[in-house]
C-alpha cells in the first residue's frame, strides 16, 4: 500500500467529506467543510493535510490551525478501509513537523468523549489528557456570528483567536 501526504486543496473538499462521513460518526457537511476550508487555508495552507492512496484517493485527512501562539489539530478522520496502517500517526507528526518549523511549541487537540480507540495512539505521540479542562462551545446565530477578518487585514489573525471554525458559526478560543 503506497500512501503519500499533501497539502489539501479546494478540489480535495468533496473526498475529505466523504472520508470524513465513512471515519465519523457526527462528519461535517460539505457546506461546512468547505467554509471551514476557506478560513483556516487563509492562514494556515501548509497544515491542512490529506493521505492519498497511489491513485490520489483522499484516505486521511487532518486540519491544522495556528494563531500565532498556539496550534491545534482537529479534522483526523482515516476511512475505515485503510485504518490501522499507520496513516494518522503519518498525518499528526507531519503536521506537528510543519508547526514545529513555524516555531510552536504547544499543540493541543481534541476528540469525541466516547472515542477511546484512538487514545492509545496520541498517548504514543506525547499527548496526555488535561486534567481538570473541560472544552465548552458555542453555535453563534448568524445575526451575532463571528466574521474573519477582513481581507484587508494582511498580519494575519489576532493573537486571541483561531480562524478554523469546528462547526459553522463556531470558533475557538
Amino acid at each position: 500500500m503506497s500512501i503519500s501526504v499533501r497539502d489539501m486543496t479546494l478540489d480535495d473538499i468533496p473526498a475529505v467529506a466523504s472520508c470524513q462521513r465513512a471515519a465519523f460518526r457526527h462528519p461535517f457537511d460539505q457546506a461546512v467543510l468547505t467554509h471551514e476550508f476557506l478560513g483556516c487555508h487563509r492562514f494556515n495552507p501548509d497544515t491542512l493535510l490529506v493521505a492519498v492512496d497511489e491513485n490520489d484517493a483522499v484516505v486521511g485527512t487532518i486540519w491544522g490551525a495556528w494563531n500565532g501562539r498556539r496550534a491545534v489539530i482537529s479534522g483526523l478522520a482515516v476511512h475505515p478501509s485503510y485504518q490501522g496502517h499507520g496513516i494518522a500517526r503519518r498525518l499528526i507528526t507531519t503536521v506537528e513537523e510543519r508547526f514545529r518549523a513555524k516555531g510552536v511549541t504547544r499543540l493541543s487537540l481534541e476528540i469525541t468523549a466516547d472515542n477511546h480507540r484512538v487514545i492509545p495512539l496520541y498517548e504514543n505521540l506525547g499527548f496526555r489528557v488535561k486534567e481538570g479542562i473541560m472544552s465548552m462551545g458555542k453555535t453563534s446565530t448568524p445575526r451575532t456570528a463571528l466574521p474573519y477578518p477582513s481581507s484587508r487585514d494582511r498580519h494575519g489573525p489576532a493573537p486571541d483567536r483561531y480562524l478554523c471554525l469546528q462547526e459553522a458559526g463556531q470558533r475557538r478560543a
